[in-house]
């Protein structure tokens, strides 16, 4: 028990058995199907109790409705509906009282902090359509990014453009 020898005996086999065994060997479809005619073809033609079996047959009749096909859901042209759609809605976009667009709300409070006097800030709300509680409960915890009067540092790179590095700060309108 526990001798080297015993499991030398344990070892497995680095190849298995089967490794060699498979080889390409042509199906009997690939050898029977031909691009051209083959005299086992010509032969087959000629032969008249299958020409009489496929008379018996006749033609081969397709229904109509396969030959017709449309799929109802057409990926491309369903994304093509709703693109249509989604560009009436945006062109008949009417501003709603006390709503803004992302990027209108950001335009807006940075005309804000631009303005000096309150008549200015009354044709920003007149404007944009918004009132003037919203607006100042808005104010308390959003803001645009403004930059600092500071400069943190400066720095001209190997390809002569100067970096300067400022911090941002929150600046409140006057």
């Amino acid at each position: 028990m526990g001798n080297a020898s015993s499991k030398a005996a344990r070892k497995l086999p680095t190849k298995p058995s089967w490794a060699g065994a498979r080889t390409d060997i042509p199906s009997e479809a690939s050898k029977r199907a031909s691009e051209f005619k083959s005299p086992a073809i010509e032969q087959d033609a000629m032969d008249p109790h299958f020409l009489a079996n496929l008379s018996k047959v006749g033609p081969v009749k397709v229904p109509y409705a396969s030959t017709a096909f449309r799929p109802s859901f057409d990926p491309i042209q369903n994304a093509l509906k709703i693109r249509q759609k989604s560009e009436e809605q945006a062109s008949q976009y009417t501003p709603t009282r006390n709503k803004l667009l992302v990027a209108d709300l950001g335009d807006f409070l940075d005309l804000r902090k631009q303005s000096k006097t309150s008549s200015d800030i009354q044709a920003l709300l007149s404007k944009y359509n918004v009132d003037p509680q919203i607006l100042s409960r808005v104010v308390k915890y959003v803001n645009t990014p403004s930059i600092g009067e500071t400069i943190t540092s400066r720095k001209v790179t190997a390809d002569g453009e100067q970096m300067i590095l400022m911090k941002a700060a929150w600046i409140d309108p006057r």
